[in-house]
């Protein structure tokens, strides 16, 4: 009776330990199949936040690209552009369709693209109002690379750009790269989506 009591108790211990071991294995398998979980999970929000952004960065630069285009003197009298630096453009357009030109600012604050949009107001004309502001593209990385580059009129393709501070009087087409990344510190790569507008009452090389 002795011999049979040891066994069992050998026994129970044994069936002790091996759910331990399980319950670890267990453990470990599924820290290990939560993670990749996560990471997929995370990998799948990035990619459908990217296309997200991809297709908001291209309907923004159909609208840049549009009232660019349009650049005209302001009802000031002022010159169709006003700023042309890499990171910020500032030019004249009616964008609103009345019969005035509006003040129209591109400009990136922090990895938001904006648009401010100044009316005219007064006799004579001013635009010192308030400046409304909408925003056309997120996640814009061009804190380094310009978004804008500036051509005069001999552009047709391989030209070099305009130097800055640009001439503004020397400006005939305006190229837009907006560098698209979601997050820098993981997969897929910045995706650079790129756009090119001429200034047709500017235009002189017929």
């Amino acid at each position: 009776m002795k011999q049979l009591a040891k066994t069992k108790k050998r026994t129970a211990g044994i069936t002790l330990l091996e759910m331990i071991i399980v319950l670890g294995i267990f453990g470990v398998a599924l820290v290990i199949t939560t993670s990749y979980f996560w990471m997929g999970l995370r990998a799948q929000n990035k990619s459908v936040q990217g296309i997200v952004a991809q297709n908001n960065a291209r309907r923004a630069l159909t609208t840049m690209a549009g009232e660019i285009r349009g650049a005209m003197d302001s009802n000031a009298g002022g010159y169709p552009l006003e700023v042309a630096e890499g990171q910020s453009l500032t030019f004249y357009a009616n964008v609103d369709g009345d019969i005035d030109a509006e003040k129209v600012r591109y400009f990136l604050a922090g990895t938001d693209l904006k648009r401010g949009v100044t009316e005219p107001s007064g006799q004579p004309p001013s635009y010192g109002g308030t400046e409304q502001e909408n925003v056309l593209a997120n996640y814009v990385a061009n804190d380094v690379e310009n978004m804008f580059t500036y051509y005069d009129r001999d552009y047709e393709g391989a030209a070099s750009f305009l130097p800055f501070p640009v001439n503004k009087s020397q400006v005939r087409l305006i190229r837009i790269d907006l560098i698209i990344d979601v997050d820098s510190n993981t997969p897929p790569a910045p995706l650079t989506v790129t756009t090119e507008a001429q200034l047709r009452n500017l235009k002189d090389n017929l």
